[in-house]
């Protein structure tokens, strides 16, 4: 799956580095190589999160490959510091954690497609070299679900060591 909004050319004019091969990223400086690999993994990870959401419309299920795709975009956002992203990427991620132990009701799916519609906004701004633009209303209810999960489960025990 090749996912390419229409907004997003295959890789801005200013992306072509500097002279030493870097490209500058909200004030950080990433290699140019970097940068390209991470375009490429966000395409790939976003096509994936927009293919299983239609999985997840048809049959309720919020499969395997949809949680590794949100786990994976947020690690590969704060690798090249695009930490709104990243922030908000890992909040969804652990949110899908949460909302994959039952089955969804018709507003955590409506959760589940506001927060697709950011993730991919994010990534535009991003494949652009811009710093997304962050979503904090819409981050606090990922994170009161990913935390509501946890809450329930109660806090871990550790066993006792036998010696």
């Amino acid at each position: 799956m090749d996912w390419v909004p229409e907004q997003v050319a295959p890789l801005p004019e200013d992306a072509q580095g500097d002279a030493a091969g870097e490209v500058e990223i909200g004030g950080q400086r990433v290699s140019q190589s970097l940068f390209e690999l991470f375009c490429g993994e966000a395409r790939t990870h976003m096509a994936t999160l927009k293919a299983e959401y239609d999985v997840l419309k048809v049959h309720g299920v919020i499969t395997d490959a949809m949680l590794l795709a949100a786990h994976t975009l947020a690690g590969i956002a704060g690798t090249v510091h695009f930490d709104n992203l990243r922030v908000f990427a890992s909040a969804f991620d652990r949110a899908l954690n949460s909302l994959s132990l039952a089955p969804l009701s018709s507003d955590e799916e409506d959760l589940v497609d506001q927060a697709l519609v950011v993730v991919e906004r994010m990534v535009v701004e991003a494949l652009g070299l811009a710093e997304p633009t962050p979503a904090p209303d819409l981050l606090d209810r990922l994170e009161n679900v990913a935390g509501g999960a946890a809450a329930e489960s109660g806090p871990m025990q550790r066993e006792e060591q036998v010696m």
